[in-house]
């Protein structure tokens, strides 16, 4: 008997400005603030324990100037945990810092009008 899980999908960035750090995050589908665009998909709605599920990220900066280090960072539900190794920044395998279930990355920098993709895996419990 195969059980069925739903996983909150949710992520967040954070912008420093002006002596305060403002904190958005997907609302599970999509967000805008400061002409940052952050939207994440999840590859399965549905997800069986054991089973992996990817969620990918894209980040776009619509503001009229560079980004520069952009936190971008994840709290994972209780009913998954993080897959090593399967984080990648546009394809490329980069090491995310990871907190508890929290995983975060820092965006060196988001030039005008640019958009990364950030993708990992995590494991249904």
């Amino acid at each position: 008997m195969a059980v069925v899980v739903a996983i909150k999908n949710a992520a967040h960035v954070d912008i420093e400005g002006c002596d305060e750090l403002i904190t958005f995050d997907s609302n599970e589908v999509q967000a805008h603030y400061l002409n940052i665009e952050l939207t994440k998909t999840q590859s399965c709605i549905w997800a069986i324990h054991g089973k992996n599920l990817t969620y990918c990220v894209t980040i776009k900066n619509k503001s009229t100037d560079r980004v520069t280090d952009l936190k971008f960072y994840d709290t994972l539900d209780l009913g998954v945990e993080y897959v090593p190794g399967s984080f990648r920044v546009n394809g490329e395998e980069v090491t995310p810092d990871i907190n508890g279930r929290t995983i975060s990355y820092i965006i060196p920098e988001l030039a005008l009008n640019q958009t990364i993709t950030i993708c990992f895996q995590v494991k249904v419990l």
